[in-house]
Formats: C-alpha cells, structure tokens, sequence
C-alpha cells in the first residue's frame, strides 16, 4: 500500500486556507520564505525555525453514497416537479410510480452523475498524513532546493 504522504496532492508546513504547493519542498520553502530577508543568513534561519511539519492532504474522494444520494433527491425532485406539472390534482403523484420505477430511475441516473461530476475538480481536501522534518534535514532539502539562498554576494559559496 502506497504511504500516503507521498501520495497526497498538497501539502503545507502550516495550515493552509487554499493548496498548492504540489511537493514537501515547496511547502518548506514558502515557509521559511517569511522569515527570510534580503542577505540573510539562511542556514541560521533554518536553525532558528528548528523542525518543521509538513502536512499533507489529498482531494476528497466523491463517494459512491454521496452519488446515491444526489440520484434520489434528483428522481424525488423530478416526480415532484412531474406532480405539479401533469400529476392528478388529489397530489397521488408518487402512487403514481412504483417503487421499481423510482428504484430504476435512481440506478439510470448514477452513471450519469458520475460522467457528469467527473468533468469537474474536487477542490475540498482533507489530511492524509504529516512529517516533521529536523533543521538539519530541512537545510539539506533547501540547499538542493534553493541554492541561491545560501549563495554570498559574489557568487562565492
């Protein structure tokens, strides 16, 4: 079974209001990027930050029950409307379909839903799991990362 932090599909090392940062890396960086300043010492920073932890999450799944429920509201709110528009005036309108009926139109519709929620993004997320990474283990990542932060003026290293 794949981990599911490598897995995740955002992750931050605070918690976030809106995902994007796509990898661990990305997530540290623009952390450590509010305590940065013009010149600094970055592995300083990195040490004065100490361990940081990323959490990761991933797109929330649409749920076979969710898709269940929105083919039975549809097929309730469809007899409804059918009621109002054409039913017998007494208001009978669901003695009007059996059970196998609306049970059939439920099951018709949930491939469509599907298909049709299938063109859209799930953008709600949820934790799947968290690292915390040591100040040592973050300097490593960054200097692969974002090597110009440690670069001095000059050019020289």
């Amino acid at each position: 079974m794949p981990d599911p932090y490598e897995t995740a599909t955002y992750y931050d090392a605070e918690d976030a209001e809106a995902y994007v940062h796509e990898t661990p890396e990305s997530a540290i960086e623009a952390y450590l990027d509010m305590y940065m300043t013009p010149g600094c010492d970055a592995a300083k920073v990195i040490a004065e930050c100490g361990q940081i932890t990323v959490l990761a999450h991933r797109r929330r799944d649409v749920t076979d029950g969710w898709v269940r429920n929105q083919a039975r509201a549809l097929t309730e709110s469809l007899i409804e409307a059918w009621g109002e528009e054409f039913g017998n005036t007494d208001g009978s309108t669901f003695d009007e379909f059996t059970d196998a009926q609306v049970t059939k139109a439920e099951e018709d519709l949930v491939p469509w839903i599907r298909e049709t929620i299938g063109h859209a993004v799930v953008w709600q997320c949820e934790k799947v799991a968290e690292r915390t990474y040591s100040a040592d283990e973050v300097l490593a990542m960054m200097r692969v990362s974002r090597p110009e932060w440690f670069e001095k003026e000059g050019g020289n290293k």
